[in-house]
């Protein structure tokens, strides 16, 4: 487990996260402004998140499974100079407040493989966050959770439907008949 001392996993205090995806899990700090200390500790694991915060003097601790996240989110918060934009993919909840970065940085070079890494990882969905706050998917799912079944095709429609009748097609294959006797007598065998 990485820990917060861990020049990889630390963030919100400095400007950068970088965390593996493949060597869950992972603790690390983050900046929180409703905290004590101004601190907050994850633990990443692989189905749930463990928030840690001190608050008015008594602790708290938070366990989210990972399935009730909405998905991966790329954000970028909003910046007072320009030329220090940030670049952040989250572990998107519908509270905000429990939305955890997984990848902080002010490059945009490798966030898509990033954002797509997380995303399989988790075995959730990509999503955006529109102006309402509500998430949806940028592109359609090719196969994925909850995409509608594959609608069997029509025969009759087919230009080959006119070479074998359709009740033929429905019928199944007879079985073997190598178990069965072709003759109830004794074989007859010529001898010179």
């Amino acid at each position: 487990m990485s820990h917060p001392s861990d020049p990889q996993g630390s963030a919100g205090i400095g400007e950068r996260l970088r965390l593996d995806p493949a060597a869950l899990p992972h603790r690390y700090d983050l900046a929180d402004a409703g905290a004590d200390d101004g601190l907050r500790v994850v633990d990443l694991h692989d189905d749930h998140v463990v928030i840690r915060r001190v608050v008015a003097g008594g602790r708290m601790k938070l366990t989210i499974p990972t399935a009730n996240f909405r998905g991966v989110m790329v954000r970028v918060p909003e910046a007072d100079d320009i030329f220090n934009l940030r670049i952040e993919v989250v572990l998107a909840h519908i509270d905000p407040a429990l939305s955890v970065p997984l990848f902080i940085s002010d490059r945009a070079d490798d966030i898509a493989a990033e954002w797509r890494l997380w995303a399989e990882r988790f075995e959730l969905p990509l999503v955006v966050q529109d102006i309402d706050g509500s998430f949806h998917e940028p592109y359609p799912a090719i196969a994925g959770p909850g995409s509608k079944p594959a609608i069997p095709r029509r025969r009759r429609q087919s230009a080959l439907r006119h070479r074998r009748p359709s009740a033929l097609m429905r019928r199944k294959p007879g079985r073997a008949q190598s178990d069965e006797f072709v003759h109830r007598e004794r074989e007859i065998i010529a001898r010179h």
